[in-house]
């Protein structure tokens, strides 16, 4: 029986990457983002009848809602779901205000909290489920000059673990995936374009590509995975071992 999985922040990057990679093992996928026209291609290269797409923003409630109904509504259940949607803000931490505060975090933290509660409600109706958040290496340490990102992501790993540990009893296991630097739009804005650069700082050599993250994302959320849950897969490289 193929998967329904859910992806947030689906039109590009890591996001776009686990959906293709989801379609290759014959998943099911309701797909959600803010840029219609950009996951338009993306429809267009899963196929008729693969997939299907609700424009939505992951700050909002009723809109994590009707994304998990849209599944229920067109494939009778929901498997998966992969809390993606993330935004990122640079600069010296005195340099921000609270607007940027609070646009990152009510994607980033708000919109994970406001995709699993619509999640877990469909999961626990079927008995299980499996939910990845993706998160980042700067979610477990410092990031200089990315200070209100990185405080986001450590808050992703916090509501992860615990939400693990509350859930085992109803066989939904959740998880984090936390990439280092990987090839994406997100990664071109942070360095200006300099990719090389923040590249060269981890052991391996090189920046990730989405499909490496993707495949990771897709093992962690499968049956090949149902003893873990509450973990923070490190997909960087080897970061986390300096």
């Amino acid at each position: 029986m193929s998967q329904v999985v859910i992806i947030t922040g689906a039109s590009s990057g890591i996001g776009r990457a686990t959906a293709l990679e989801f379609a290759k093992r014959g998943a099911r996928l309701v797909l959600g983002s803010r840029r219609e026209d950009a996951v338009a291609s993306l429809m267009k290269e899963l196929g008729e009848g693969r997939a299907v797409f609700r424009p939505s923003d992951v700050s909002s409630r009723r809109d994590m809602q009707a994304l998990v109904e849209l599944a229920v509504e067109r494939f009778g259940r929901l498997d998966v779901a992969i809390n993606n949607a993330a935004l990122e803000a640079t600069g010296p931490i005195e340099d921000f205000d609270e607007a940027t505060y609070q646009r990152v975090f009510d994607t980033n933290v708000k919109g994970v909290f406001l995709a699993m509660a619509a999640e877990i409600t469909a999961m626990r109706r079927t008995k299980g489920g499996s939910i990845v958040n993706v998160g980042a290496t700067g979610g477990s340490r410092g990031t200089p000059n990315m200070s209100i990102y990185a405080a986001s992501k450590h808050a992703v790993e916090g509501l992860t673990r615990s939400a693990a540990l509350e859930l085992a009893k109803d066989g939904i296991r959740v998880n984090v995936v936390a990439p280092g630097p990987t090839l994406t739009p997100m990664l071109d804005r942070v360095t200006g374009g300099n990719t090389d650069a923040l590249a060269s700082r981890v052991p391996m050599g090189r920046a990730a590509s989405p499909d490496e993250v993707a495949r990771a994302i897709v093992w962690i959320a499968s049956p090949e995975a149902s003893f873990v849950t509450g973990a923070i897969l490190p997909v960087n490289g080897g970061m986390c071992a300096a």
